[in-house]
């Protein structure tokens, strides 16, 4: 490729475009672990003979037609010769298929006894078009053999390669310890196991080990380190407790008084922190409930202080058993144990396991850890099919621990999130890829609206402190608001929605600000693809600081950007126990709540106890002040969508994302626009950018046929998606009865339509509640990423929006 190219401009360049200034900010990329060429498992060859073989077939039957005709005006005049009669009327009927069975001698008779010209012009017509589609039937039937053979090798291929088998093992550990060495035929379980791994890592981006790297975009981007592996949150949150309840090690560790946030424990509920799961999923969430019994001791305790050692507690606590008395405390939320980490820290089993080796090496607990600590290191620095069988005895013994400790099985699900840096691929854009991003910015600033969530709740604000009133306990504030559910309810239903004012900027709004997440083509008509969009505080793109060299600084600089003089700060709900929530934090200033688990404390914080609110005439906004009187610009970096949240993280996350921008891409659930017919939608763009790919919905009954031969699908799907216009590769979703939040259910798949392997797999896949599915041509294509590099890289840009 000699593409000329040209950098991204920096964040301190900006673009007078209509009324507001379009500024780019940090700029990552996402690249596949897998070249595209390794995925070559199509049938092309047989694909064009079965277009062939359609049309042919319908030249067969129309030369039929004519045929039977004039065959039905010679029977009377073979009334003598009752044998050639009987032969002819048969020969009339085969007229009707499209794959007729013609005998040359009956023909040759025909032509003896007499038929007149036009009758055996047409006999000889038709029988060398129904010779020439036999030809290519037998054609087709070798292409598909052959095709498919070469297929099965290329997965064969795949799955004895030791790269591509460590990706998978961490993800699918049992696949990988035991991938067997059967011929990878369609249809088969392992089949659909390799290619689905395989078309993630050559096709799709999405962030996912080894199968798809990050790379500070641009030639050369330096990398602080190559791969980073953490243990999920959630699992060192369920140790610390256990540690923290174990006499042995009990004492490791700080304690920390419930912190009410400014209620009165005596004569209020106060917000008490507490923990939900749903599948492997771990959230905090927040309950209010009074300290009951447990309110005089808390006032005892924290007369002396908020935060003990565990030796002064227990002398506090007193009595005949103060352990057990504290234990109590522990179970009843009024005493936390304090993390040992701070809160920008990446790895905090490892700060974990140091305390416990270093201060209990005699415990039980160290024991188990330093095992477990060893067997992550074995995992890691380890490849292949012993990965799998690795990670498979790790996470089973890992859980294991846990519960002989009693924890529930909710609550110990062992997970290591790896990330892998690329140094390889060359991430700078083509040169006119920056006036077309330009371009499509411009559009995108045309049309931002401010959220109705937004006024809804500046005007609960404004009801109790009135028009340019002040809150001096923000806390309280927001709790009381929170626990409101029919106010809750109103500010979710408005999230989406547009305000009916001008949007005007408030000291502690940010700048309207989004991630473009695109990819380039050598097609001058899709030259620029957009993918989706996603928050663009810059939570994508701390969820891989780790490993990637410069981007903290970056981040820290477009936060101050967003911020436009205020001081911006980040809040993450949840990211004590969520795995996902925890690993996108730390890039910035941390807002403190009361009802944050306690960690090692930092110097750069902000707590929320200590913050006052003002309403704002000017812009009628809510402003919020440092006790310094520093502006506060509260930022979501978190990797859960904000609308998701709810209680005091919604309130928050409307604060800190109040504008509503235009979402290009395809929406995350897929709908049926005509429960009949098939319903094509043609490709939207602008100047050159792709803002909507082609998609076609589809009827469950209109698809062609879900199982067969492999002769059948190909050929049977090849002939239906050129009658629809459908490409030969595509991402299907599935539109199903029942909404699924589940990744797989919401994450298209890859398929080429030509493929037997992959048309077996899309059948197999198709849930027993589709309704039909949703096709969307896959940009770029196959030939156009073999010409840039043979590596999918999907690009993310950071943008933002100033009058």
């Amino acid at each position: 490729m000699s593409a000329q190219v040209q950098e991204i401009p920096d964040i301190s360049t900006t673009h007078d475009l209509d009324a507001r200034r379009v500024q780019f900010g940090p700029h990552m990329a996402r690249v596949a672990g897998l070249e595209s060429t390794r995925l070559a498992i199509g049938c092309p060859l047989a694909a064009a003979t079965a277009a062939e073989i359609h049309e042919i077939e319908e030249l067969v039957l129309a030369a039929g037609q004519e045929t039977g005709e004039l065959l039905f005006r010679l029977v009377p005049s073979l009334d003598q010769d009752k044998g050639l009669r009987r032969e002819v009327l048969a020969l009339r009927r085969e007229t009707k298929r499209e794959s007729p069975r013609i005998d040359e001698s009956v023909i040759n008779r025909i032509a003896v006894a007499g038929a007149d010209h036009n009758t055996l012009r047409a006999l000889h017509a038709w029988n060398s078009l129904a010779t020439k589609a036999k030809s290519l039937r037998e054609r087709f039937s070798d292409e598909v053999h052959s095709e498919v053979q070469q297929a099965n090798e290329v997965l064969q291929r795949l799955r004895a390669d030791e790269g591509f088998l460590t990706a998978v093992a961490d993800s699918s550990p049992s696949f990988a310890a035991n991938p067997g060495d059967r011929t990878l035929s369609p249809g088969r379980r392992d089949t659909r196991t390799v290619l689905s791994y395989a078309s993630r890592a050559a096709r799709k981006t999405s962030p996912f080990g080894r199968l798809t790297t990050v790379s500070l975009a641009g030639a050369g981007a330096s990398k602080q380190q190559a791969e980073a592996a953490v243990v999920s949150q959630s699992y060192v949150h369920a140790w610390l407790w256990v540690l923290a309840r174990d006499e042995e090690t009990s004492a490791l560790f700080q304690f920390e008084l419930l912190d009410t946030g400014g209620f009165d424990p005596v004569a209020e509920a106060v917000s008490i922190p507490e923990l939900i799961t749903h599948g492997d999923i771990v959230w905090k969430t927040s309950s209010r409930a009074s300290l009951r019994g447990f309110a005089e001791v808390w006032n005892a305790l924290q007369a002396h202080g908020n935060r003990w050692d565990l030796p002064p507690l227990l002398a506090a606590i007193g009595g005949s058993d103060p352990f057990a008395t504290f234990m109590r405390f522990l179970e009843a939320g009024i005493l936390y144990p304090v993390a040992p980490w701070d809160y920008k820290e990446p790895n905090a089993w490892r700060v974990l396991a140091d305390l416990v080796e270093d201060n209990a090496p005699q415990s039980r607990a160290a024991g188990e850890i330093a095992e477990l600590s060893e067997r992550i290191s074995l995992y890691l620095a380890s490849s292949g099919s012993s990965r799998g069988t690795l990670k498979t005895d790790l996470a089973a013994h890992a859980e294991q621990l846990l519960a002989r400790r009693g924890v529930p099985e909710d609550r110990r699900r062992f997970q290591i999130y790896l990330d892998v840096a690329e140094t390889a691929v060359d991430t700078t854009l083509p040169g006119a890829t920056s006036k077309s991003l330009e371009s499509f910015g411009a559009e995108l600033a045309a049309r931002i609206q401010q959220r109705a969530s937004y006024p809804l709740l500046v005007a609960r604000f404004v009801e109790t402190y009135g028009v340019s009133g002040k809150c001096s306990e923000a806390w309280r504030w927001l709790v009381e608001a929170a626990h409101d559910q029919g106010f809750c309810a109103q500010l979710q239903a408005l999230h989406h929605r547009a305000g009916d004012g001008a949007a005007r900027l408030g000291p502690s709004m940010p700048l309207p600000n989004t991630a473009v997440v695109f990819q380039t083509s050598e097609d001058p008509y899709a030259a620029l693809i957009i993918n989706q969009s996603h928050a663009g505080t810059g939570s994508v793109m701390a969820r891989f600081a780790h490993v990637l060299d410069g981007s903290d600084g970056q981040l820290k600089q477009w936060a101050s950007v967003l911020a436009h003089g205020g001081s911006a700060v980040e809040f993450v709900p949840s990211f004590e126990v969520n795995g996902l929530q925890s690993v996108s934090k730390g890039s910035l200033r941390r807002l403190v709540r009361p009802d944050d688990f306690p960690m090692k404390s930092a110097l750069d914080e902000v707590t929320m106890t200590s913050m006052v609110i003002r309403h704002d005439v000017e812009t009628d906004s809510l402003v919020f002040y440092a006790p310094d009187g520093e502006t506060i610009v509260p930022l979501y970096m978190g990797i859960v969508p904000s609308h998701l949240l709810s209680g005091v993280d919604r309130l928050l996350a409307t604060i800190a994302d109040p504008w509503l921008l235009p979402r290009p891409g395809d929406a995350p659930f897929s709908r049926l626009e005509d429960q009949q017919r098939v319903v094509a939608r043609p490709r939207k763009d602008l100047d050159g950018v792709v803002l909507s790919r082609a998609h076609w919905s589809v009827p469950l009954g209109e698809l062609p046929t879900l199982s067969g031969t492999d002769e059948e699908l190909v050929r049977n799907w090849t002939v239906w998606r050129r009658n629809q216009g459908i490409p030969s590769e595509v991402f299907v979703r599935f539109v199903r009865s029942t909404q699924s939040f589940s990744p797989a259910d919401r994450k298209p798949i890859w398929v080429d339509l030509t493929s037997a392997h992959a048309l077996s797999a899309l059948c197999t896949a198709l849930p027993k509640d589709a309704l039909g599915v949703r096709l969307t041509e896959a940009l770029p294509t196959g030939a156009s990423l073999e010409s840039q590099g043979d590596r999918a890289v999907e690009h993310l840009l950071f943008m933002t929006f100033a009058k």
